[in-house]
């Protein structure tokens, strides 16, 4: 595949929302509902969650901050 320009990544994107660990969160579209699985640990409860991703990945819906 073609690799997008170095500046055009999550970390210089306006819908980006970093975090105190080394990933962020994407805020381009609205949370995501998902269940914790539903395994042996599981609660079975439903929330909303944002994406998370890298500062370094990328995706078609890039926009530049400012």
């Amino acid at each position: 595949g073609v690799s997008p320009l170095m500046a055009d990544v999550c970390k210089n994107c306006k819908f980006y929302l970093s975090s105190w660990t080394s990933k962020g969160k994407c805020r381009r579209f609205p949370p995501q509902v998902v269940n914790d699985g539903g395994g042996l640990l599981s609660s079975g409860e439903v929330e909303s969650k944002f994406p998370v991703v890298n500062p370094a990945d990328w995706c078609g819906e890039f926009k530049q901050k400012g």
